[in-house]
């Protein structure tokens, strides 16, 4: 067929007092400030919810995980750090040395941020370097995205064609995964001519759905480069050949239509899906509510959260993160350290009385009532640990009193308290900035207001520690 243009726990539930939400919501509701909503940028679930296989673990597939964007580790910023102090002759030559000290991944996680920064000059010696030596895996997603990079300046791109040819043996398969991840590069740089040439070499190899991973690299470079009506339009195409696309597919045009916030069209999709009997999965939700965070339609999110319920999905971090983002009364609450996060009821009284927007105030609700994230949380004969890593400072906030309030309940059905209590603010095992960590910052505060027995861990920069015994004598001075 031609291508049609454009190119192809057991813890105890917790309720706000009724009082509060009967003054709040009830038949002659108290006159309260219009709705304050964050401006929460959908880029970052752009980065998160990576084109692939769209989902909050990360991505897999054969034509997936180009937009795969790591947060770089703290070893491989400190040699970026390093590059961005040399002198523009030096930086080249010392971030080559520097790279052959580092690990394959650090490597890797170092050649990608330099192509997030679109640094040409750095990434070609760099990338020939790393080649070279023995410990070097290839990377299709890696290599297209520098292909596409260097592709847009022709002088460039004369000088480095030898670089940029595979020189690695590659079966059928990692040649449809090379073609698929340029098909994506090239679209999101642009260059439709290389896209559609990439689309037909794919089409031309002697696979069984070699067009169809075409045509999904298609959709999901036309959603990655926020030409979600082209991507739909490529989808359609893909359907009349016969081939029924995946419930990721539909996610890639659910995150098109969302960083454009195209709602309508968007609500639209998820329709679509249910009527031939797909559901949406984390990832697909996750989608949704940071959507409506980043339109300001906070009655939507908590519709949506709700929903994920009624399908059985549990929400991940990256749900709480979205829904707490929306709340600024919560985060102000954070950072004015007045000692309101000893148990849920005086966070949500605080918040109250801040006057929270009732859709504010409906969010933090919602959350408080779902208790404490499993996967957040050990509860051991040894110790007791909260992780409060990779949480927004509003979501910190919300997971603090509940973890007080749980360790209360222990203690209350008569639990041995453990040797140690953990609590976890980050990783903190080389760097000093840890310690300027707004999570972190905002727990030490809050526990110091509180009085409580937590230090710093000297093992561990990002956690706090205490014993059990002072935890349990602590916990009975609190209001609760």
């Amino acid at each position: 067929m031609a291508m049609a243009m454009p190119l192809p726990v057991s813890h105890r539930p917790w309720r706000a007092p009724p009082t509060l939400l009967q003054h709040r919501y009830g038949n002659a509701p108290a006159p309260r400030k219009p709705p304050k909503h964050a401006a929460v940028s959908f880029h970052s679930l752009y980065l998160r919810l990576q084109l692939g296989r769209i989902s909050d673990h990360g991505t897999c597939g054969l034509s997936g995980g180009v937009f795969r964007v790591r947060c770089a580790s703290k070893s491989a910023m400190r040699v970026l750090q390093e590059v961005d102090a040399a002198s523009v002759t030096d930086a080249a030559k010392l971030l080559v040395r520097r790279s052959r000290g580092l690990s394959r991944v650090t490597q890797l996680e170092v050649l990608e941020e330099l192509v997030l920064r679109g640094q040409c000059e750095l990434v070609i010696p760099v990338y020939e370097a790393v080649r070279k030596e023995t410990k070097y895996k290839w990377d299709a997603n890696l290599h297209a995205r520098i292909v596409a990079m260097v592709a847009k300046d022709e002088q460039l791109l004369a000088n480095s064609s030898q670089l940029l040819e595979p020189r690695e043996t590659l079966n059928l398969k990692q040649r449809a995964q090379l073609e698929c991840a340029l098909i994506e590069c090239y679209i999101i740089q642009g260059l439709m001519n290389q896209a559609h040439e990439s689309f037909l070499r794919i089409c031309e190899l002697p696979l069984a759905k070699s067009r169809s991973l075409g045509y999904r690299a298609l959709v999901r470079g036309y959603s990655a480069a926020e030409k979600p009506v082209e991507a739909e339009k490529m989808l359609l195409e893909w359907k009349l050949t016969g081939y029924l696309p995946s419930v990721d597919d539909y996610k890639a045009l659910l995150l098109g239509y969302g960083k454009l916030e195209m709602l309508s069209d968007m609500e639209r999709i998820t329709n679509d899906l249910q009527m031939i009997g797909m559901k949406l999965d984390t990832a697909g939700f996750n989608i949704m509510i940071t959507a409506y965070c980043y339109a300001g339609r906070l009655e939507r999110m908590v519709e949506i959260f709700q929903q994920m319920d009624e399908a059985g999905v549990r929400p991940s971090l990256v749900s709480w993160n979205a829904l707490t983002k929306a709340c600024r009364a919560l985060a102000g609450v954070g950072l004015e350290v007045s000692g309101a996060m000893a148990s849920p009821q005086t966070l949500f009284s605080r918040l109250y009385d801040e006057d929270a927007s009732s859709e504010e105030l409906s969010i933090v609700q919602l959350l408080l009532a779902r208790g404490l994230p499993p996967e957040c949380v050990v509860f051991s004969p040894d110790v007791w640990q909260l992780d409060l890593h990779n949480m927004s400072l509003g979501t910190a906030s919300i997971m603090l009193p509940l973890w007080l309030d749980s360790l209360r309940d222990r203690f209350q059905l008569n639990h041995k308290p453990p040797l140690e209590v953990k609590l976890i603010t980050g990783w903190g095992k080389h760097s000093k900035a840890d310690v300027k960590a707004p999570v972190r910052k905002m727990i030490v505060a809050e526990l110091e207001v509180l009085k409580s027995p937590f230090k710093p861990d000297s093992e561990n920069r990002g956690a706090l520690i205490t014993r059990g015994h002072l935890l349990k004598k602590w916990l009975s001075t609190l209001p609760s």
